[in-house]
C-alpha cells in the first residue's frame, strides 16, 4: 500500500544520528535515519517507522485523511486558542515624556486628556461585561499609554492601582485568575517609589525599553526635557530587580542600533542583571518607520544575531531572547513539542488581536485591538465612553482573519507557524484582511536548523503576554 506523506512533513537532519521528520503542523516527531525517510518518498516503507508516522499523523493513508484529521485538530486548537489570557490594555492618557522617533502613537501625545475616577470606574464595569463574551479564566490587564508614570498622571495612578486590585478580586471570585502589567518608559518612575513598593504584590511586571548604550538609547528615546533618559532608564530598572519585581526590557532595533547589540550585552553582564531569573531582555523589531530601509526582518535579525554570537562566544543568547520574533517564536517552540511537553498548537491566528483576545481601552473613551492602532479613531471597534457600544461586525471581519480562509495560507506548508503574518500590516499595506503579509519563514526555519547544526540554542522565552 501507498501511503500519503502529510503536506506538513519536514525532514530535519541535524547530524550524527539526528534525523527526524517533523509536523510543521504540531510539532509531532519520529526519529528516523535519512535513508529511510527517502525510501518513503519512493514508497518504500519500513514497518515499525511507518506505524509511528501513521500514530503521529505524518503519514496518511490517502489525502482525504489528512483533510479530516487537519479539520479535527484545527477545532481543537480553535478551543485552546480560547482559554488563553484575554488582555484589556488601559491608557491613562496619550501624554509622553519621551519624544521617540519611531513611536507609533507619536501623533496622539498633544492629547491632554487624563482620566479620571469615574473613567476607571467605568472601566472596570466595561472589562467584566467584555470578559463575558469570553470561556478563558486567564485576564491581563495592561496599563499603558503614553507613558503611565508621568507627573499628570499622579493623581489617578493611586486610584487606578486601587480599582485594579478591587478587580483581580472580583475575577477570583469567578474562578478568573488576573494579573497586572506595566509599560514605561522609566523616565520619572522614580517619582512614585512608594506607590511602586505598596503595589508590587499586585503587579506581575514591567516592561521597559533600552535601545542601546547611553550614545545609541538617547538618541532613540530623547527626553522632553533633556534628561539622560538611558541613566533614567537604567536607575528604574535597577529599582524593580532590588525590590524583587519581574522586569521585561525590550530593545526596539534597526538597521542603526542592531550593531550595539554585542556592546549592550556588554551592560547588561556587568550589572550582572541577565543572572537573576525575574529578568528578560527581549529584541524586537521597530515595524513602522518612514525610512522602510532602515527596518529589520525577522530573518535578518536572526542572521546577524548568530553570526555576532559566534564572534563574541555565546555572549548575545546569554543576555537575549528572541521571544517578540513571533515567528521564530514558534518554530523554537515546534521543535521543543514532545509527548511529555505538548507545547505547539497551530497558529491559527497571528496574534491575540485577531483572535479577538485583547482590548485596548484609550484615553479617548475609543476600544483599539491593535496597538500600533492606538489613537487612530477610523481603526477603532467602538467606544465605552459614555456606554459600551463595540463593532461586532468589524470585530467579526477581524476574527475571520485565519490560516484557513486566507487562500494563499492554504497552500503554504508553513502556514501554521506564521499565522498569515500581521493582520494591521496586511489592512493597511495591502488593502485587505484577507490577504497574507508573508515574511521569509523558509529562510528563518532553515536559518534555525543551521543554529541547532552549530550547538546554538536559542533563547524564546513568551513575550510579556505569555
Amino acid at each position: 500500500m501507498k501511503y500519503h506523506l502529510s503536506k506538513y512533513a519536514q525532514f530535519v537532519n541535524l547530524g550524527e544520528d539526528n534525523s527526524f521528520l517533523l509536523s510543521l503542523f504540531n510539532g509531532a516527531k519520529v526519529k528516523m535515519h535519512p535513508l529511510v525517510y527517502n525510501n518513503i518518498l519512493k514508497g518504500q516503507y519500513d514497518n515499525t517507522i511507518t506505524k509511528e508516522c501513521l500514530d503521529k499523523n505524518l503519514l496518511f493513508a490517502s489525502l482525504f485523511g489528512e483533510n479530516e484529521f487537519v479539520n479535527k485538530a484545527i477545532d481543537e486548537a480553535e478551543r485552546s486558542l480560547n482559554n488563553k489570557a484575554i488582555l484589556y490594555g488601559v491608557c491613562l492618557s496619550y501624554q509622553c515624556n519621551l519624544a521617540c522617533g519611531y513611536c507609533y502613537e507619536k501623533y496622539i501625545h498633544s492629547n491632554k486628556k487624563v482620566l479620571n475616577e469615574s473613567d476607571i470606574d467605568n472601566i472596570i464595569n466595561i472589562i467584566k461585561e467584555l470578559q463575558t463574551n469570553h470561556v478563558s479564566k486567564e485576564v491581563v490587564v495592561v496599563l499603558f499609554g503614553g507613558e503611565p508614570f508621568m507627573k499628570t498622571n499622579s493623581l489617578i495612578l493611586p486610584y487606578f492601582f486601587y480599582k485594579m486590585r478591587s478587580l483581580m478580586n472580583y475575577f477570583a471570585t469567578k474562578g478568573i485568575s488576573g494579573k497586572i502589567t506595566v509599560f514605561s518608559n522609566g523616565l520619572d518612575m522614580l517619582l512614585f517609589k512608594t506607590l511602586i513598593e505598596d503595589t508590587k504584590n499586585d503587579v506581575d511586571s514591567y516592561m521597559l525599553t533600552l535601545n542601546g548604550i547611553q550614545g545609541y538609547h538617547n538618541k532613540y528615546r530623547p527626553s522632553l526635557n533633556g534628561e539622560n533618559s538611558f541613566q533614567k532608564t537604567l536607575e528604574s530598572i535597577d529599582f524593580l530587580l532590588k525590590n524583587k519585581i519581574k522586569v521585561n526590557v525590550r530593545m526596539d532595533l534597526d538597521k542603526d542600533n542592531m550593531t550595539n547589540l554585542t556592546e549592550v550585552a556588554m551592560l547588561i553582564k556587568e550589572k550582572r542583571w541577565h543572572l537573576d531569573p525575574i529578568f528578560r531582555y527581549y529584541i524586537s523589531p521597530i515595524r513602522w518607520l518612514q525610512n522602510k530601509e532602515k527596518m529589520l526582518s525577522e530573518i535578518e535579525i536572526l542572521e546577524y544575531f548568530i553570526s555576532e554570537d559566534i564572534r563574541q562566544s555565546g555572549l548575545l543568547k546569554e543576555v537575549f531572547s528572541l521571544g517578540a520574533l513571533r515567528v521564530l517564536h514558534n518554530i523554537v517552540r515546534l521543535f521543543s513539542h514532545s509527548e511529555m511537553v505538548p507545547t505547539f498548537i497551530p497558529a491559527l491566528y497571528h496574534c491575540e488581536s485577531v483572535r479577538g483576545q485583547q482590548y485596548v481601552l484609550g484615553s479617548d473613551g475609543y476600544i483599539y485591538r491593535c496597538l500600533v492602532s492606538i489613537g487612530k479613531k477610523e481603526d477603532a471597534f467602538g467606544r465605552y465612553f459614555p456606554l459600551l457600544d463595540f463593532d461586532k461586525r468589524k470585530d467579526n471581519m477581524w476574527r475571520l482573519r485565519k490560516v484557513i480562509n486566507i487562500q494563499e495560507c492554504l497552500e503554504c506548508k508553513y502556514a501554521f507557524i506564521c499565522g498569515g503574518g500581521c493582520a494591521y500590516s496586511a489592512l493597511k499595506r495591502k488593502g485587505s484582511l484577507m490577504l497574507p503579509n508573508c515574511i521569509d519563514i523558509k529562510q528563518i526555519f532553515d536559518k534555525y536548523i543551521d543554529s541547532l547544526k552549530r550547538g546554538i540554542n536559542i533563547n524564546s522565552y513568551g513575550f510579556y503576554y505569555e
